[in-house]
């Protein structure tokens, strides 16, 4: 399929796994460069390399994208390496694997009664 996004480029967060890494390898397929981002530098090392070796366009930026700070540098490394990002998909880690009935219960805010 053609999404008309070849020659662009994107900064996938989180993107050295599970719906970050399925996206980002999607956006490879489509033939944009991919910044792979994530705090394991050697994880997204590796995923760059690999997409690189499928012919794909796809840097390495590790990254911590909890504080200001390291979102601020992450993004600057990948435009230095890739140039202005076109693409922004935010992800961010979900709850460990696992039954839904393993999570801890949460409190619902309470409700309003607006007339």
């Amino acid at each position: 399929m053609d999404f008309g996004i070849s020659g662009k480029t994107a900064f996938v967060a989180a993107s050295t796994g599970g719906l970050g890494l399925s996206v980002a390898r999607g956006l490879a397929a489509e033939g944009v460069r991919v910044a792979i981002t994530g705090r394991r530098g050697e994880l997204a090392e590796k995923i760059a390399a690999e997409l690189q070796a499928d012919g794909h366009s796809a840097v390495a930026v590790e990254a911590d994208l909890s504080t200001a700070d390291g979102v601020t540098a992450a993004v600057e490394r990948a435009v230095e390496l890739l140039g202005p990002i076109d693409i922004l998909v935010l992800n961010g880690p979900g709850p460990k694997p696992g039954a839904a009935r393993a999570l801890a219960p949460t409190t619902s805010p309470p409700r309003s009664s607006c007339s």
